[in-house]
């Protein structure tokens, strides 16, 4: 009798345990903001993510469009809103450069980092000029770059980073996640720089290339094509 009741409570709470994780991560929102910017080729554009996937591609436009898809999980609907409610894209034009970063003021536990029972996550999806230089850096997510052929400098501290260029010189870093380049041309003289402290690097390049590359990885392998 003692060993049925006591097979209950452990029964109860666990059962009570999975109900608060549940509710604990109950709501999920998502929301989308977009901007057009206008710009020209041999244009910067830089971007700062705190957690969240970028992807970047090239057009034939003289204009730089923003899209970004922000995600929150929280405890509850109106929790979600209020966090919503506070963040701020803050969007810059000055001196040939063109930059986009998100803000959450207000929150410590309730961050942009993570911490506590709510996370907040901007995606951004944005199509820049072929030759527009990039600055690109993200804390945790996923960097893609396509059809782009300015000067980059694109560093992830944890994810991976996908490279299909036209062409230019720059540096790609991330300290957790794969990387791989394509390059249609390294400029003569030109230098590539790629490090990652934990994955695999591809690159491939023109046979032809006169440049100077460096490739790193801490536990990967490099496979140059």
């Amino acid at each position: 009798m003692r060993m049925r009741r006591t097979t209950a409570v452990i029964l109860l709470v666990i059962v009570s345990l999975s109900a608060s994780y549940e509710r604990a991560d109950a709501y999920r929102l998502i929301e989308h903001r977009e901007w057009n910017v206008a710009a020209q080729d041999g244009s910067k554009f830089t971007v700062k993510n705190k957690r969240g996937a970028i992807e970047v591609i090239g057009w034939d436009r003289d204009e730089i469009e923003i899209s970004a898809t922000i995600r929150i999980r929280a405890a509850s609907k109106d929790k979600a809103q209020r966090i919503y409610g506070k963040i701020e894209f803050e969007i810059g034009q000055e001196a040939g450069t063109i930059s986009v970063r998100a803000h959450s003021p207000g929150h410590r536990k309730d961050s942009m980092s993570g911490e506590g029972n709510t996370t907040v996550w901007v995606d951004y999806s944005i199509r820049v000029p072929h030759s527009t230089d990039l600055d690109i850096r993200s804390v945790t997510g996923d960097i893609a770059v396509v059809q782009v052929g300015g000067e980059f400098h694109v560093v992830s501290e944890q994810g991976s980073i996908d490279m299909l260029s036209r062409g230019g010189e720059g540096i790609l870093n991330t300290g957790s996640g794969d990387i791989g380049c394509e390059l249609a041309f390294l400029p003569a003289g030109g230098t590539l720089k790629i490090k990652t402290g934990k994955g695999d690097v591809s690159l491939g390049i023109p046979p032809e290339t006169s440049a100077t590359l460096m490739a790193r990885t801490r536990a990967g392998r490099v496979k140059v094509h």
